[in-house]
């Protein structure tokens, strides 16, 4: 957090930070800063708690290595003269905090024979890495050799406070005095590490420790002395699997780009048994959460993420279990508190239901797990069959984790998007659409894998009817397409694709007002488009068109035609793909060119727009 002092009763501030580096935030749907008021404090009692008006998230101007940065703003009105406010990105939480409550189970007389606390390691400045081993201690040594193991972390990235209110309450459930938390007592051994990254918690960084590195993106290859944390969590890992097997490694994070609280897992693809067997205990936690959205979850492994601890953990240690719970920034997007934020109550909750879930899933009644994983069985052969394995139910849906809490500026996220954007023949797609039903695995969010065909979705619709499928769906939400989905979409809303003809009727008239696009070279000569203010045509090329045939241009091609020239398209053509304008946002009616102007006129119903953009050498832009 940072502090605002000598402000000015009733007056209005407003605070614009403009080195953000993600492409798209939750400030855009909803999230709110938090602020805490000293003297309103004192006088009510109340402290954090969300504030702020007209927030907005947008690319500004600030060049970086790999684009531009993106600005914050917000602004409030102070209520107290010579106040001090505190603004938060989430609930703080800090290392004295967890000191102050490690202290506390330490003290307490009942908690503190349930729970042993040990140095991990000692981070670059010297700061202790805690280590907490939870079990039953008075039991025989032989039940507790028996007993299997499970590894917790928290604050890799140490901006993600959400995560220690998450652990929080796990701790609190472990330690506490309950019969299911005996129970786990008495058949797990928890091995916890509350803050994994000390030092960039102290020093108020978001993502990096004290070197400056993600420590997530360092579970590969970690050094010893740069980082200490992740070796010593690795070699515990390794000892503590040698005397019991380990059955569960879960990483919290917070998630700044998307709503709910749902988990990242590996997707196991071969055969065996344990085939979908990583996404038995999501299913089961979303049924017990009512925050936690089991659309949200995904399952694939890129090659971006090969070195983050869930990836090096299922690899290395061959848990399958392994897991990366995120908890959003924001709130949940559906149920009784959809938008709305999530409270330090709710993120201690998950802590709760986690460890209810750890019950039902090895629970001596496996009746529950085994009819769950029957489910995502029939679920995952109706959704795509014939694809194998590699087209399984992905309930996030492909390619979802690119923007998750392993997120880094490394991963070039601009290229990610726009990959995101593509499909396999390199076309950008121009529309989604949302399917929502009782099979809402198979066909929530995103279809299951690019490869799959509209018969998929078809077969999904119908394991939805036969009510195998019992998934929440969420109001808002999309899930992609194929192509001929869109393309049958298309034609019952009576949008005509570019160059077809309608048989016996005339086409309808488009809704999209004329376009005339006027490109100028770096010399101003009009490069394409219809000539606009009396500039000078261009100059006379083999693959250049005249005005006339720019202001008359030929009939387009019909869909799948190769291009007959190797010019630019024809006006008529550009509109055509254009589709519907798309509403303003923050971001395109904030941001200019520093190359150009934007001049844009509407006079007769047509448009016009003068740029600069960079040619090609034949004459054309991309």
């Amino acid at each position: 957090y940072f502090k605002v002092m000598n402000a000015k009763a009733g007056c209005r501030y407003k605070f614009n930070i403009v080195n953000m580096m993600k492409p798209d935030s939750l400030y855009n749907q909803g999230l709110c800063p938090l602020m805490y008021s000293k003297k309103h404090a004192e006088a009510t009692g109340f402290g954090w708690q969300r504030a702020g008006e007209d927030v907005c998230y947008y690319q500004n101007q600030i060049k970086r290595k790999s684009g531009n940065f993106y600005t914050l703003t917000f602004s409030l009105v102070a209520e107290h003269a010579d106040d001090e406010l505190y603004f938060a990105h989430c609930y703080p939480y800090t290392y004295s905090d967890l000191q102050k409550y490690l202290w506390s189970l330490e003290q307490d007389p009942q908690r503190s024979g349930r729970i042993r606390r040990r140095l991990l390691a000692q981070t670059l400045a010297g700061n202790s890495c805690d280590v907490l081993t939870i079990t039953s201690f008075s039991s025989d040594p032989k039940q507790l050799k028996a007993r299997r193991g499970m590894v917790i972390s928290a604050r890799v990235h140490p901006g993600e406070t959400n995560a220690s209110w998450m652990m929080k309450g796990l701790i609190d459930y472990l330690t506490g005095p309950s019969l299911d938390a005996k129970i786990l007592r008495d058949n797990f051994v928890f091995k916890i590490i509350p803050m994994l990254n000390p030092d960039g918690v102290i020093v108020g960084n978001y993502r990096c420790s004290l070197s400056g590195q993600d420590l997530n993106r360092q579970w590969l290859e970690p050094h010893r002395r740069m980082h200490p944390t992740v070796v010593a969590t690795k070699n515990m890992i390794k000892c503590f699997q040698e005397d019991r097997p380990v059955v569960m490694f879960c990483d919290m994070h917070g998630h700044s780009r998307k709503k709910n609280i749902f988990i990242y897992g590996c997707n196991n693809k071969t055969n065996s048994p344990n085939r979908l067997q990583e996404r038995v205990f999501p299913r089961i936690l979303w049924r017990n959460a009512q925050a936690f959205s089991y659309d949200d979850c995904s399952f694939k492994v890129q090659k971006c993420k090969e070195s983050t601890a869930r990836v090096v953990v299922w690899r290395e240690f061959g848990i399958t279990n392994s897991y990366t719970m995120e908890a959003s920034f924001c709130g949940p997007s559906f149920g009784q508190f959809a938008n709305t934020h999530f409270s330090p109550a709710h993120l201690e909750a998950m802590g709760h239901y986690f460890c209810d879930t750890i019950l039902d899933y090895w629970d001596p009644d496996q009746s529950k797990v085994n009819g769950i994983f029957k489910e995502l069985l029939a679920l995952n052969d109706a959704s795509a069959p014939g694809l194998g394995e590699d087209s399984d139910v992905e309930a996030a849906g492909e390619g979802k984790d690119e923007s998750d809490s392993d997120f880094s500026d490394d991963d070039q996220p601009t290229k990610s998007l726009r990959k995101r954007r593509k499909g396999k023949d390199g076309k950008r797609k121009t529309s989604k659409s949302k399917g929502s039903g009782n099979g809402a695995i198979a066909t929530s969010k995103n279809a299951p894998s690019s490869r799959s065909k509209s018969a998929s979705a078809s077969s999904a619709a119908s394991t939805g009817q036969a009510g195998t499928a019992i998934s929440r769906s969420e109001s808002s939400g999309s899930s992609k397409t194929s192509g001929n989905a869109k393309s049958s979409a298309s034609q019952n809303s009576g949008v005509q694709a570019k160059g077809s003809k309608s048989s016996g009727s005339a086409p309808k008239r488009s809704l999209v007002p004329r376009m005339s696009v006027v490109v100028r070279d770096r010399h101003n000569r009009v490069r394409f488009g219809q000539q606009q203010h009396g500039a000078n045509p261009p100059q006379s090329s083999k693959n250049r068109k005249s005005e006339s045939d720019l202001a008359n241009p030929a009939p387009a091609p019909p869909p799948g035609s190769k291009p007959t020239s190797n010019g630019p398209r024809p006006a008529a053509s550009i509109r055509s793909s254009l589709g519907t304008l798309p509403a303003a946002s923050p971001s395109s009616t904030q941001q200019h060119s520093s190359t150009g102007r934007d001049v844009g006129k509407m006079s007769e119903g047509v448009l016009h727009v003068s740029c600069f953009i960079s040619l090609n050498r034949h004459g054309v832009f991309s």
